[in-house]
């Protein structure tokens, strides 16, 4: 990284540092409106990289008498999906506090999300066994404090608008040409487009939108077939390159989409994961959810109906569990609704009733240590199945270790 680069991300990080002190004066007004018969007797912010809690969030701890009460504030200018986030720090918080004999009456754990915050989160809640009271409030001010969680979700707001995009059975013709001529390309619907990659980099597709066919992803270029030869060009230019060991370790063509790459290779053996499951996968399935597009990895059932939601990772990370269960959630629901072979998905096959499988798949010493801990909150609905594979994965992939929690 270059030393500008460096300095700018520093300048940044310090007015974000500025900027949540600056809010912590109106945070504290808020928490002695809301709980006037309570005192705070601690503060904690900041990044405690030991103990897996990030600045994001203001952790305080409410006192009354011999009670204690731990609270989670999200800072109001904070964006982007943060809830994985959020529901690590907090279980984990959770589990220290409450670890042995320090639980000193703690029952609860509270959650203050800002008003502009989606209420999607509230879905997660009810799949733990810690006790979780959830409020909003209107940043700047302190007596806006409203609770909205526990409710009954299934009558909120929140379980709308739910989408399932339709599947595209028909393959263009121009791809399924290129594919004819190059076998070593895979031929892939994805996101709501049919599309040919080589291990996993996305080289040849059709824009629906646009109308148009499109070629090159780092300069996406509009192909004709007069164009074909600079296809071809790009073709053998990107086999030369995405390849393991690298020629070129910082080419764009290498070092681009390597879950895409981890993908495209459990695609064509996926029964390495479970030898049940049928021959229909689809990749990058898109799903919309209170405004939130979200896209899963991979998506394919058993041979008797049971769908199994696949999340992938190539690197450690602390919220993989809540981002797969989250997925986990939204297929449920699509089942219980008939979307998938409504939008034309699974055609053949009848899906069964059952809850959806979760896999998680990563590298074997990838998976973070606390995981056993994040799994140990969640109730026991959700069957959660985690493979460890090679480190050196891409010279072909094997199963280390199967565990399921």
């Amino acid at each position: 990284m270059a030393d500008e680069d460096i300095e700018e991300q520093r300048v940044r990080r310090g007015r974000t540092r500025l900027r949540r002190d600056r809010l912590q004066p109106f945070l504290r007004r808020l928490l002695r409106h809301g709980f006037r018969e309570w005192s705070i007797s601690r503060v904690l912010s900041g990044t405690d990289r030991t103990r897996h809690q990030t600045a994001c969030f203001l952790r305080v701890i409410l006192e009354r008498a011999e009670t204690r009460v731990p609270v989670m504030v999200i800072y109001p200018e904070e964006t982007g999906d943060l809830t994985n986030r959020l529901l690590s720090a907090a279980v984990l918080w959770w589990d220290r506090l409450t670890r042995g004999r320090r639980r000193n009456g703690m029952a609860r754990m509270l959650l203050l999300l800002p008003e502009t915050w989606s209420e999607r989160l509230l879905l997660m809640l009810p799949k733990f066994r810690i006790r979780f009271v959830c409020y909003k409030y209107q940043p700047g001010d302190p007596r806006s404090l409203r609770q909205i969680y526990p409710r009954p979700v299934s009558s909120s707001e929140i379980r709308s608008p739910y989408v399932m995009f339709n599947f595209a059975g028909g393959v263009p013709g121009p791809l399924a040409e290129i594919q004819t001529n190059h076998p070593e390309l895979d031929l892939t619907y994805r996101q709501n487009r049919w599309e040919l990659g080589y291990l996993g980099l996305r080289v040849f597709w059709y824009d629906a939108a646009r109308g148009e066919y499109l070629f090159d992803l780092e300069r996406p270029t509009i192909w004709t077939p007069e164009r074909n030869a600079l296809l071809e060009q790009h073709l053998q230019n990107v086999v030369r390159i995405r390849r393991f060991p690298p020629l070129e370790p910082g080419n764009f063509y290498y070092t681009v989409d390597h879950e895409q790459w981890l993908e495209s290779l459990i695609r064509k053996d996926h029964r390495i994961l479970n030898p049940d499951f049928t021959d229909m996968i689809y990749s990058q399935v898109p799903t919309c959810l209170d405004g939130e597009r979200k896209i899963l990895d991979l998506l394919t059932a058993t041979r008797a109906g049971r769908l199994a939601v696949i999340e992938l990772k190539v690197e450690k990370d602390l919220n993989l569990i809540f981002q797969g269960i989250d997925y986990w959630e939204r297929v449920e629901h699509h089942l219980v609704q008939g979307d998938f072979q409504r939008a034309g998905y699974f055609e053949g096959l009848k899906l069964s009733a059952q809850s959806p499988v979760l896999y998680l798949v990563s590298p074997l010493f990838e998976y973070h240590r606390v995981l056993p801990v994040l799994r140990r909150y969640l109730k026991t609905e959700v069957s959660l199945t985690c493979i460890g594979i090679n480190t050196n994965w891409r010279e072909g992939i094997k199963v280390l270790r199967r565990f399921e929690f």
